[in-house]
């Protein structure tokens, strides 16, 4: 199951999202289907081999950006725990703490 179904099905069952990484950094995000449609539209072209075949999602968003569109739809608040660094800033600051380069 992809990485962000999962926590959207576990926000709208009213359980704690669980998330490994920072809840603010951005990710850009496909629906496979429709990426595998755009394949193999570009697998008919011959022109379009020997090229990169780059199949955006809809643009970067973070999981807490996501997590604040499904509180304003389901109308309550959803919980996130996440596993490692919060932020760049938390990093640094454990870097740090632990003399890590």
């Amino acid at each position: 199951m992809a990485t962000l179904q999962q926590a959207l099905q576990e926000a709208v069952a009213g359980r704690t999202v669980n998330w490994i990484g920072a809840t603010d950094t951005a990710r850009e995000y496909v629906y496979v289907p429709a990426a595998m449609r755009a394949v193999v539209e570009l697998a008919m072209h011959a022109d379009a081999y020997g090229g990169r075949w780059i199949v955006p999602g809809a643009g970067p968003i973070s999981i807490a950006e996501v997590l604040e569109i499904v509180r304003r739809h389901l109308g309550r608040e959803v919980e996130i725990r996440s596993a490692g660094p919060r932020s760049e800033e938390h990093t640094s600051e454990l870097q740090s703490q632990f003399r890590i380069s």
